[in-house]
């Protein structure tokens, strides 16, 4: 998976992605450097704690596949 930059494109609403915030941003140190984040109907970005504001994000993935179980 490669990063996706939010001026190329942004995720579908109210899904969760992997974030990478601006360093230079609003908010440089308070996030860690990957951050699970989703668009709100206001495209706002929210984080998974506490459901805070996120600011500024340069980049986005999703998500990866989950592992394939080893019982079969």
């Amino acid at each position: 998976m490669k990063w996706i930059s939010v001026e190329e494109k942004l995720p579908e609403k109210f899904v969760w992605v992997w974030t990478y915030p601006n360093p230079y941003g609003s908010h440089p140190f308070n996030y860690p450097p990957f951050t699970l984040a989703y668009l709100n109907n206001n495209g706002i970005w929210v984080t998974s704690s506490h459901q805070k504001r996120f600011r500024d994000p340069t980049h986005w993935m999703p998500n990866p596949d989950p592992p394939e179980s080893e019982e079969e």
